[in-house]
């Protein structure tokens, strides 16, 4: 943290802590949440989908002729709600830890709003097979329950 960061955190304690609270709700959040505008989702999205066919089309030239992948992604189980998180409590966590930094002057705000984590959670009808080097033979979705929603999770770690 430089100096200037330590004099405007010193000067304006409040500001931050109304910014990770009040407005749009997503300036202190470091990833994807329902508040977040539907732009950052589709920019998200795309990323995921150049990343993830990049990542086919250089694993099909490893393949042997008639190979077969098994992948084991992180998903969602929403389609109509893309910013909907049904997984990912330890953003969440990372995301509160961040902010705390702030709250205790060690992080200045503007640098942790303006972090985000690359981490985009697709629905399983996301992943095409544009690409054409594979075809989905199979796709198996698990879920995972923590017995918590995020309000009830978020209330047993404080």
């Amino acid at each position: 943290m430089n100096k200037g960061d330590e004099e405007e955190s010193s000067k304006y304690p409040f500001v931050s802590i109304l910014s990770m609270s009040g407005g749009d709700g997503h300036k202190m959040s470091v990833y994807l949440t329902s508040s977040s505008p539907l732009s950052e989702h589709k920019a998200y999205l795309n990323q995921f989908q150049t990343d993830f066919m990049t990542f086919l089309r250089i694993s099909s030239e490893e393949m042997v002729s008639s190979g077969h992948m098994v992948l084991t992604l992180i998903g969602r189980k929403t389609l109509d709600d893309p910013l909907h998180r049904d997984c990912c409590h330890w953003l969440t966590l990372l995301s509160d830890s961040l902010c705390d930094l702030v709250f205790e002057a060690l992080v200045s705000a503007s640098k942790v709003s303006s972090f985000k984590v690359p981490f985009y959670d697709p629905n399983g009808e996301e992943y095409t097979e544009d690409e054409g080097s594979f075809m989905v033979n199979d796709l198996e979705t698990h879920i995972f329950d923590l017995g918590l929603s995020n309000e009830e999770y978020g209330l047993q770690i404080r």
